[in-house]
C-alpha cells in the first residue's frame, strides 16, 4: 500500500511500523471510549476523573494521533485531550499510604483502590487538601 510505500522511502524500522501501528489502535480505542462518554465531557467543568481514567496510560503520541483524528463537531473530544495532556497527565496524588497508616489502616488490597478515590476526588477538585482525601480514603476503606 502506499503507506508502506513511505515507510520504506523514510526507511522506518519494523520496530517502529509496529509501534505506529499500536499507537493507531490505541488512538482509535482513545475516540472510541471518549465518544461513549461524552456525557461527562459535555459537563462543565469535564469531570477530570473520567477523563484520567480514560486516558491514563496511554502513549502521548497515541493522544497526539487521536487528537489528528478529530473533526470540527469533536469540540470536547479535542478539549477533554487537551486537558489531559496539559495537565492530567502529569497530575500526582497527594494522599500516600504512610498516611492510611498513620490512620491506623493497615496495608492491603484496598490501598490501591483507596487512594485511587481521593485522588479521582482531588482531581474532580470535591477534596483539595489531604484531610478531605483521607476522608475519601477512609470512606472506601470503610466500606
Amino acid at each position: 500500500t502506499e503507506t508502506v510505500g513511505v515507510f520504506q522511502y523514510f526507511q522506518v524500522s519494523d520496530g517502529h511500523v509496529r509501534e505506529l501501528v499500536v499507537s493507531r489502535h490505541s488512538a482509535l480505542s482513545i475516540l472510541r471510549d471518549l465518544r461513549e462518554s461524552t456525557s461527562s465531557i459535555d459537563e462543565l467543568p469535564p469531570k477530570y476523573s473520567t477523563l484520567y481514567s480514560l486516558l491514563k496510560g496511554a502513549s502521548v503520541e497515541s493522544i497526539v494521533y487521536a487528537a489528528s483524528q478529530l473533526n470540527e463537531k469533536d469540540g470536547k473530544e479535542e478539549e477533554g485531550l487537551l486537558i489531559y495532556l496539559k495537565f492530567l497527565s502529569t497530575a500526582k496524588g497527594q494522599l500516600t499510604g504512610n498516611d492510611l497508616k498513620k490512620a491506623g489502616y493497615q496495608p492491603g488490597k484496598n490501598f490501591a483502590p483507596a487512594l485511587e478515590s481521593a485522588f479521582y476526588a482531588l482531581l474532580d477538585s470535591s477534596a483539595s487538601t489531604i484531610p478531605q482525601q483521607l476522608a475519601v480514603a477512609k470512606q472506601f476503606l470503610d466500606k
